[in-house]
């Protein structure tokens, strides 16, 4: 079988910084949501990508200087993706039951519904209808691609947070093509800068708004190469189904 994803890599300079931005392509039915305790069985369980036989990157927001809970809703068929395998043991925080239940940070979510990539930006819990009829959906914070006041969105749906430079993941969705599109970036740069590269690399306009493309982002390490994108060991990725790589 042909491969149909690609690969790519360029380098974008955006107000003096310089960012390397490695991307995923491929068809929204190829991807899925995928913990490594669900994956293996085994709980509280964290594995390289590199070493997991899969192609993607690191997905969602998590505690990683706690117990690693992840902060996004995370499913895949209708099966919470999280570090945790027993519901009874998800941390609570906040009154909020976390680790694939809840969109703690951002309130936003791509998702693969009756055959349709979809995108919403008001979701927070596992109790929405969207979560039980997706075959997958992963939540993540708005990047607001191609509206002109994304700033001042971007700051109440972060609250205020994750501007700061750091190296960062994210996911794209092609709203016309039913594309997906996973990128990652090589250095540490603020929001705007990454924000920027994935805008220009689709060659979005800030014109106020792009039907076309929505997208979410979480942190991120550092990629080692463009085949496997992450190589530091990860709780929850989001990758595409090895079937398509044969």
């Amino acid at each position: 079988m042909a491969r149909n994803h690609t690969c790519a890599q360029n380098t974008y300079t955006i107000n003096g910084e310089s960012i390397t931005l490695y991307q995923i392509r491929t068809a929204a039915s190829n991807i899925k949501i995928m913990s490594f305790s669900r994956a293996t069985g085994r709980d509280k369980t964290l594995k390289k990508i590199s070493a997991s036989g899969e192609y993607g990157i690191n997905a969602s927001w998590f505690n990683y200087t706690g117990d690693n809970h992840i902060m996004n809703l995370a499913y895949q068929n209708g099966i919470r993706q999280g570090y945790f395998l027993n519901d009874a043991e998800v941390p609570v925080v906040a009154s909020a039951v976390t680790d694939g239940f809840t969109n703690s940070v951002g309130k936003s979510a791509i998702f693969l519904a009756n055959g349709v990539l979809g995108f919403t930006s008001s979701i927070e819990f596992s109790s929405s209808s969207l979560v039980k009829n997706s075959i997958w959906l992963q939540g993540g914070i708005n990047l607001f691609l191609g509206e002109s006041n994304w700033s001042t969105k971007f700051d109440i749906e972060s609250g205020g947070e994750h501007d700061s430079p750091a190296n960062r993941s994210a996911r794209a969705a092609g709203l016309v093509n039913s594309k997906v599109y996973l990128f990652a970036g090589t250095q540490s740069v603020n929001i705007s800068t990454f924000r920027n590269a994935i805008m220009r690399n689709l060659s979005i306009q800030e014109d106020g708004t792009s039907p076309k493309y929505r997208g979410i982002f979480w942190t991120a390490v550092v990629p080692r190469n463009w085949r496997v994108i992450h190589s530091m060991p990860a709780r929850i990725a989001a990758v595409q189904s090895r079937k398509s790589l044969r």
